[in-house]
Order: C-alpha cells, then sequence, then structure tokens
C-alpha cells in the first residue's frame, strides 16, 4: 500500500481498520487491568482464607507462569488458524473465569481459578497485537500500536486504584465481577467488530491437517521449558527443588532450539534469528527492560510506608506516576517511530531508565518525596519512549504470517523479565534478611536492600543499552 493522505498518513487507513483498532485498545487494557488490580486484594485474600503469606504469591504466580508456558504455542496455532477465533476463545475464558473465581471457597481453588484465566489471558495476548498489526498500513504500525501500549499502561494505573476501591468498600471479589463485565463488553466488541478471517491462515494447513503444521512436540518442549525456569526462578533460593527446575528448564531449552531446527513445520519462525541479529537483540533487550524495571514499584511500596510512613493509599498515588508517563509516552513514541528509526528511539528510552534506576539507587530516609517522582517521571517517560518502538522495529522484521508467534514471543520475553525481576528481589531479600519479616525490619536494612537491588537493576538495564544499541535499521525494503 503506498503512503497517502495528509499529515501522519491518516487517511492511508483502510475503512475498517479503526473498529479493529478499538477492539484491540480495549483487549490491552482487560489483560492490564485483570494483571494489576488484584495484587492490592492480596492481604484481604490471605485473611478470608486464612492463608500464609508463602502461598498467597502463587495467586499472582500461577497467572503469570500460565501465560510464560502457553503464549507461543497459542500464537502459532492463531497463525494456523484463525486469530479472530482464538482472541475471541480467550475474551470468553476471561469472562466465565472471573465469574467463577468470585466464587472460590479456598486458595486452592482460587489458584486453579487463576490457572484457567491465565489461558484466557494467553489468547489474548497472542493475537490482539498481531490482529492490529495486520489491520493498518506497515507505516502506520507504530502509531497504532502505541494506542494499543498505551492502553496496557492505562489498565496498570488504573488497576490498583480500581482495585483497592473495589476491595475496600465491596471485597476482593468484587474485582472479579468488575473484570467479567469487561470482558464481556470487549467479547462483543470483538464478536461484532472484528472482520472474519478465512479458514485459515497457512497456505497448506489444509492438506497437511492442522496437527501436521502445528509442532507439537516442541510446543510441549517448549511449555515445559517456560515452565521449569518461571518455578526455577520464583523458588529459588533456599530450595532443592527450584534449583532442580531451572536446571531443568534450561536443559529444556537447548532441547527445544534443537528440535526447532529439525522441526518440519516449527512453532518458532527461525528465518527471524538466521535473517540477522535484529530480532534476536530487540527480544533479549526487551527482556532486560522488563527485568531490571518490573519491581520498581514493589520495593518502592515498602520504601514510602515502611520507611517514609506513608499510607497505602499516598504510595498507591505516588507508584501510578510511572505508568501514566507511560500512557502518555508510548503512543507518541509509536508515532514517531514510525518516521524515525525505532531502533534510536529504543536506545534512548533504555538510557532515560538506566539513569531513572541510578537515581533510585540514591534515595535515603530524608530524601524529598519530590526526587522520587522525578525518578518515576524519568522512568515511566524512558520505558513508554523503549516499549512502543522496540515491539514496532520487532513486528517490521516479521512477515504478517508469522505476526501471531512474533506477538506471542515478545509477550513471553516481557512475561519472563518480570519472573526475572521478582526473582533478583527474592534473592536479595533472602540474603538480607534472612528469616525476618520485611514489615518488622529497620528501615537501615530495608534501604540498604532496596540501594543494591536498585544497582542491579541499573546494571541489567545499562546491558539492554549495549544491546539494543547493537541494531542496525533494516533498508525500507525489508519493512513489513
Amino acid at each position: 500500500m503506498a503512503r497517502t493522505g495528509g499529515r501522519g498518513g491518516r487517511e492511508a487507513l483502510a475503512p475498517g481498520a479503526r473498529p479493529v483498532i478499538f477492539a484491540c485498545v480495549l483487549c490491552s487494557f482487560l489483560t492490564a487491568f485483570t494483571g494489576s488490580s488484584l495484587n492490592v486484594s492480596i492481604p484481604s485474600i490471605g485473611a478470608d482464607f486464612g492463608s500464609p503469606a508463602a502461598s498467597l504469591g502463587w495467586v499472582v504466580s500461577a497467572y503469570t507462569i500460565c501465560t510464560v508456558v502457553l503464549l507461543a504455542p497459542l500464537g502459532r496455532l492463531a497463525d494456523l488458524t484463525s486469530r479472530r477465533s482464538v482472541l475471541i476463545a480467550g475474551l470468553a475464558t476471561l469472562a466465565a473465569v472471573a465469574v467463577a473465581t468470585a466464587f472460590a471457597v479456598n486458595l486452592p481453588q482460587l489458584i486453579a481459578l487463576r490457572v484457567a484465566q491465565g489461558v484466557g489471558a494467553s489468547c489474548v495476548f497472542a493475537t490482539q497485537q498481531a490482529i492490529l498489526a495486520q489491520a493498518v498500513p506497515p507505516f502506520r504500525r507504530g502509531w497504532a500500536l502505541g494506542l494499543s501500549v498505551g492502553a496496557v499502561y492505562c489498565g496498570l494505573s488504573l488497576g490498583p486504584v480500581v482495585g483497592g476501591l473495589l476491595t475496600h468498600h465491596w471485597g476482593w471479589r468484587s474485582i472479579f465481577w468488575f473484570i467479567a463485565v469487561l470482558g464481556l463488553v470487549a467479547l462483543t466488541v470483538a464478536v461484532v467488530r472484528l472482520p472474519r478471517e478465512g479458514r485459515h491462515r497457512a497456505g497448506d494447513t489444509e492438506a497437511a491437517g492442522l496437527w501436521g503444521r502445528l509442532d507439537v512436540a516442541g510446543a510441549a518442549i517448549y511449555a515445559a521449558a517456560g515452565f521449569g525456569l518461571c518455578y526455577g526462578m520464583m523458588t529459588v533460593p533456599g530450595r532443592v527443588l527450584g534449583y532442580v527446575a531451572l536446571a531443568a528448564g534450561l536443559a529444556l531449552l537447548g532441547v527445544f532450539v534443537w528440535w526447532e531446527h529439525r522441526a518440519v513445520s516449527p512453532l518458532m519462525a527461525l528465518s527471524l534469528f538466521r535473517a540477522g541479529p535484529n530480532f534476536a537483540l530487540s527480544n533479549l533487550s526487551a527482556l532486560l527492560s522488563y527485568a531490571a524495571t518490573f519491581a520498581v514499584s514493589y520495593l518502592l511500596s515498602i520504601y514510602l510506608q515502611q520507611v517514609k510512613g506513608l499510607g497505602a493509599d499516598v504510595s498507591g498515588l505516588v507508584l501510578v506516576v510511572a505508568p501514566a508517563c507511560q500512557a502518555v509516552v508510548a503512543p507518541l513514541a509509536g508515532r514517531w517511530s514510525d518516521r524515525r528509526s525505532p531502533f534510536a528511539l529504543a536506545s534512548l528510552g533504555m538510557c532515560l531508565c538506566t539513569v531513572g534506576l541510578v537515581a533510585l539507587a540514591l534515595i535515603g530516609k530524608e530524601t524529598p518525596l519530590a526526587w522520587v517522582l522525578a525518578c518515576l517521571v524519568v522512568t515511566g517517560c524512558g520505558f513508554g519512549l523503549f516499549s512502543t518502538p522496540n515491539t514496532n522495529a520487532i513486528m517490521s522484521l516479521a512477515q504478517p504470517r508469522d505476526f501471531g508467534v512474533v506477538v506471542a514471543f515478545v509477550a513471553t520475553m516481557r512475561n519472563l523479565g518480570m519472573v526475572v525481576s521478582m526473582a533478583i528481589i527474592t534473592i536479595i531479600v533472602s540474603q538480607r534478611f534472612g528469616g525476618a519479616a520485611i514489615a518488622e525490619a529497620p528501615s537501615g536494612l530495608v534501604l540498604g536492600t532496596m540501594r543494591i537491588a536498585f544497582w542491579v537493576f541499573a546494571g541489567i538495564c545499562l546491558a539492554g543499552v549495549v544491546t539494543s544499541l547493537q541494531r542496525r535499521r533494516p533498508s525500507p525494503s525489508s519493512r513489513a
């Protein structure tokens, strides 16, 4: 499609593109809200079920592990069949499971339902950005992806606030009723607005059969490797089983790479890795960025409440600053990445994140709140500047037939980075605190632990700057 129209190429959008963009943006908000709104209700869930703190962590972890395990297989399934159908199935699952979760009678049942929610979320994660990228021309893709990423950060910003209000007034179960209503709205919009696709997306799927085209063995190895890595990182240190799971996950990852080079219809589009280093470097940069920034709010929530003496409500409002900045900057960065090198913009964003993390490593007990807010603004703007151009750069390296599995792989890097970030926190805290509770720790110990973590995260982010700068802008003819 030739670039036509006025400024920014708005007129170049197909007549049916805007409803698709709206549906996908709504899905982005839903999945982000579902993931972030429950965190503030964990203490209430523990009090309701009388469960220990260690077990409550699985309410969040079960959801995350499930998405890491299933994203790539579901992305490939969507590429081979219908992305619309997989997305609709995911939305229906999210809405139905949310209703069931509101009636959970014990913690094991709640965790099992969170796994089911992870299945639904994986269907949405693996398809909505692929549908979005397919609906707009390449020179408008960054703008559309920016809207989607901005919706994600809006969901992350509003999730804790709305979740906290719902929990305070109507209990933690009301969060799932709210999610169910959002899910039904998103499902209705998707059914009505998303255009129907052909029966099969891959040309020889019907001749070979779906199971002949879907790399079932590769998907199983990938899922086992993902589970081993996530479970291992979440349970190390202190448990032998965690080290065993981590080693098994790494070994299975090697087996997966070996298998994919020999599979007739591989799960991953290995040609993307063979074409040059940009695809691998972009995904590695995404992994490092989330590993460096995801746990920032966790650390600052402890700092603000235990060191600065702020209440949970005020602390929540302070922590909203970073995702709010991301929600504003991400769409703008997407638009800029349509006109300039997305690699350069993403690298600049990683540099800003590094600066913000270093500044956070310098805070103390008497540090003004304005300094913390400024650090969150720098970090939030940096991550918003990184995320959309980096995703746009990755999508520009792929063919439309592979959008599903590529988007799923990017989402896997994001979730795996989150797991790595929390694993680093777990290791540092366990080494510094031993068996002591964080709530009873003196402010000096909290500050020292936090500074170590922020310096580690700054180092990881600096490594991300290096990997991002190694990329080279592809020629215009190579942009999909």
